[in-house]
């Protein structure tokens, strides 16, 4: 028969609420064959342990709002270690939601330079095939103004100037 006497002691608690006492499983077996279990009271002790564990984790664990602007932090708790790591825990969570909110907002900044930053290599390209033209351009054009003055120096050979038939003719429209 083992009686064993387990203490857990969590800030917060006094020594009282957070002693239990167990029994082995020998002996909850003999004292079920010596008399009938009432299945009914076994099962409200059970639900009585249940609501003291969750009473007792109600006052350890806290939950804390998300949001970043509330200065809440309960302070229902009479042991000031306690206390104070509830708000220590309470500023790490709003550190947290400040680090996540710049996150968000710098993530959504890289994206949109990203998008920019596509757009000009869009651009780079587009005008790096346009300064790939212009050698070609250049090479036309010199053809074009070499055809020019060939046509120019070829009507200036074969066809007389204003002035030239102005000199030319003068002689003959005196005379008349």
């Amino acid at each position: 028969q083992f009686n064993l006497k387990m203490s857990c002691w969590a800030p917060g608690l006094s020594q009282l609420e957070s002693e239990v006492e167990l029994n082995s499983t020998q002996d909850v077996i003999q004292e079920g064959a010596s008399s009938e279990l009432d299945l009914e009271e076994a099962y409200q002790e059970l639900e009585a342990m249940k609501q003291r564990v969750l009473q007792m984790k109600s006052k350890i664990v806290r939950t804390f709002p998300t949001e970043p602007d509330t200065d809440q932090v309960p302070s229902d708790s009479d042991n000031v270690n306690l206390r104070g790591i509830q708000m220590e825990t309470s500023r790490g969570f709003q550190q947290i939601e400040a680090v996540r909110s710049r996150l968000k907002k710098t993530t959504e900044e890289l994206g949109a330079v990203a998008a920019r930053m596509e757009e000009s290599m869009r651009c780079t390209e587009k005008l790096a095939k346009q300064l790939d033209e212009v050698p070609k351009w250049i090479d036309e054009l010199k053809h074009q103004v070499g055809v020019c003055l060939e046509r120019h120096n070829e009507l200036e050979t074969t066809y007389c100037t204003d002035f030239d038939y102005s000199n030319h003719m003068r002689p003959f429209l005196m005379n008349l």
